[in-house]
């Protein structure tokens, strides 16, 4: 299943104009920095999606996952699996496609930048 599906599948039609204004109000009441935890619900080379209960997609990178292969596009063997619960921090919004991006480092340094 492509991701763009899988991700309608969980979100609905959460890059439609009828949600711009509940993005606008997600990107206002989540602060960078913040910590969320939710479901993975999908996985790809470049990393997992994870559902934090905001009807918005937020994704962490595999290089911003923790206890992983930095290596994009290498085994997800060490990637949370699907239905795993994960914590991580808000560290960037991404208008173009509406996803939130997370990370689970402790030397992140766009969350410094923002202190």
């Amino acid at each position: 299943m492509d991701v763009g599906d899988e991700l309608r599948a969980c979100f609905g039609d959460y890059e439609s104009e009828e949600k711009s204004q509940a993005w606008l109000d997600t990107k206002s009441s989540l602060q960078v920095g913040s910590l969320v935890s939710g479901k993975v619900v999908a996985r790809r080379q470049f990393g997992v999606f994870v559902d934090i209960g905001l009807d918005f997609p937020a994704l962490i990178l595999v290089v911003k996952l923790r206890n992983a292969d930095k290596t994009p596009y290498t085994s997800m063997e060490m990637y949370p699996a699907i239905g795993d619960t994960v914590e991580a921090r808000v560290y960037a919004f991404a208008d173009h496609n509406r996803q939130i991006g997370l990370s689970q480092l402790d030397d992140e340094p766009m969350l410094d930048a923002q202190s």
